[in-house]
């Protein structure tokens, strides 16, 4: 099994504990959303890709992934339990700035 995840300090301990398992690591400095679709690609080695991630992308990833007729787990977290409990993220409501399904940024 191949896992790819965003190579960022939120995933250090998960990509320590999947290699402890032996499972083969994809770490990537950017590009969730196309490490997203490689999932979807029958020619792809990357089987799962794991993430704490922005909200747009999460959206972005999930619709085309519909289209590919794969399906995609997620769930959505204030922006505080990922980021930080500062004053600025528990003020900052969940999905602002996120895109809309026009195209258009909200908030």
């Amino acid at each position: 099994m191949t896992v790819s995840i965003l190579a960022k300090p939120r995933h250090d301990a998960v990509i320590v504990q999947l290699q402890q398992l032996d499972v083969r690591v994809f770490a990537f400095p950017d590009g969730d959303v196309a490490a997203s679709i490689l999932t979807c690609m029958p020619d792809s080695e990357v089987d799962v890709l794991y993430g704490i991630g922005g909200a747009p992308e999460g959206v972005v990833s999930a619709e085309v992934i519909r289209v590919l007729d794969s399906d995609m787990q997620g769930r959505l977290l204030a922006r505080h339990e990922v980021k930080g409990d500062s004053e600025e993220n528990r003020r900052r409501p969940a999905g602002a700035g996120a895109l809309r399904r026009d195209g258009h940024r909200s908030g």
